[in-house]
């Protein structure tokens, strides 16, 4: 509100009141606010640009490619004449060292980015392809090279929602030699990741899981590099490191679940890395304060420790007693998430990210428990030793204590919480039904 108040009153800048409605509608999508991100992009519909400003923009990026043909034509002949002709450098020009961006003043074609990054959210990608190719001819006239990146990285995504993993590999590819910022790498690493697991699972081109997951090590490893000269970005860095780290671990348990359905010998392998991974940046997180990343690196990590299923009673039991653990402590994390992020005053209607995160946990919980409370009636003593049968008495007023003690059904009741009362079926319908009132979503309903 501040932002637009500055843009529309003080300022009086319509690239900014733009921009600040754009960026008003991205903070409503990201809550889960559907109505407030419609209104929001509607306002900022009823501020495009003129027809007469966009002629004049026109003409200004016609002037500026014609005069950078002017000056590399004057480049080469002079190269020549000094005996020294070589191609001129393709790609953009920018220093190895800057991984932060340098504030400059907004240019039309950001406000243009942020436009079709909201578009392809809401599906429309037709309008988002016109408005990219569009930012992109007015960010290479302006030698913005990270706005050149941006463009790329949302064609990219764009390739991928029309169903070309191959064409988005290769535009993610070209956007990262044109910047270095922090925010650009740690996005399109997990993006370029993902571009090339869709890739192998198509069979297209020569992506493959373990190229994917290579992509990520490098890029966090890049992070580890320049901590070493910005100690002043440890914290930021660290934090990107363990996104990195979560989405590793995310591409190594879906490719391990694969290979076991397949009956690949090595998927233990595969797991037992994203395992490791996960556990890494479990550990980084919690150091950092935890937060809603916090909670869905424990989600996978509790799919980690329960899939896949092993084959034995035993196995499979202790399996899903390390996944409750895990969605236990996610449960509180989400809980905590959410009371930070639901207003003093509260809102019936109002369904924030964070309300449907926790009921994601807790539906999760319920599932886990009430896999475990199948296993354990399957088979009782699979984990636990088998109480011994006591001699019953034969004599009239002898001690029966430990018979009654044995056939005691309380002292075997599975227990599902801090109440041995309670047993898992209740407790697994007691988070499913949190879940259900938390958000009211069909398919989680479902």
């Amino acid at each position: 509100a501040m932002l637009r108040f500055l843009a529309e009153h003080v300022l009086k800048n319509e690239d900014l009141q733009l921009y600040a409605w754009l960026w008003t509608a991205s903070v409503y999508r990201a809550l889960g606010l559907a109505p407030e991100a419609a209104a929001a992009q509607q306002s900022a519909a009823a501020l495009q640009m003129s027809e007469e400003r966009e002629r004049r923009l026109a003409e200004t990026v016609r002037q500026r490619e014609g005069l950078k043909e002017t000056v590399r034509a004057a480049s080469v002949v002079f190269m020549q004449r000094e005996g020294e002709s070589q191609a001129m450098p393709k790609g953009p020009s920018r220093e190895s060292d800057k991984f932060v961006k340098v504030l400059t003043p907004l240019e039309p074609h950001e406000v243009w980015v942020r436009q079709a990054e909201l578009l392809l959210e809401a599906g429309d990608l037709s309008e988002a392809k016109m408005i990219l190719q569009r930012a992109l001819t007015h960010a290479k006239a302006t030698d913005d090279s990270e706005a050149e990146a941006w463009c790329l990285h949302h064609s990219a995504r764009l390739a991928a929602l029309e169903g070309n993993p191959t064409r988005a590999v290769q535009f993610e590819m070209s956007a990262q030699a044109y910047t270095n910022t922090l925010r650009f790498w740690g996005r399109s690493t997990e993006a370029l990741a993902e571009y090339m697991v869709e890739q192998a699972a198509a069979a297209l081109g020569n992506a493959s899981v373990d190229n994917a997951i290579k992509v990520i090590e490098k890029s966090a490893s890049v992070f580890e590099g320049v901590s070493d000269g910005h100690p002043n970005l440890a914290t930021e860095l660290q934090w990107y490191r363990s996104r990195l780290d979560v989405k590793a671990a995310e591409v190594g348990l879906v490719e391990a679940i694969r290979q076991d359905a397949t009956g690949a010998a090595l998927w233990g392998k595969m797991h037992a890395a994203a395992d490791a991974t996960i556990e890494r940046a479990v550990g980084a997180l919690t150091t950092l304060g935890g937060g809603p990343l916090l909670v869905r690196a424990l989600l996978i990590q509790a799919r980690l420790r329960s899939e896949p299923a092993a084959r034995d009673l035993g196995g499979r039991q202790q399996q899903l007693k390390g996944a409750l653990a895990c969605l236990s402590r996610a449960d509180e994390e989400a809980m905590a998430v959410a009371l930070q992020a639901r207003p003093a005053t509260p809102m019936a209607a109002l369904v924030l990210f964070p309300d449907s995160l926790l009921a994601i946990v807790k539906t999760r919980k319920a599932a886990a428990t009430l896999d475990l409370a199948v296993e354990v009636r399957h088979a009782p003593w699979a984990l636990e030793k088998r109480p011994e049968i006591p001699e019953f008495p034969e004599i009239e007023g002898r001690d029966a204590s430990s018979v009654q003690a044995f056939l005691n059904p309380l002292n075997y009741l599975p227990n599902g919480g801090a109440d041995p009362r309670m047993s898992r079926e209740e407790a697994a319908l007691v988070d499913a039904t949190a879940a259900r009132a938390i958000v009211r979503d069909p398919k989680l309903a479902a």
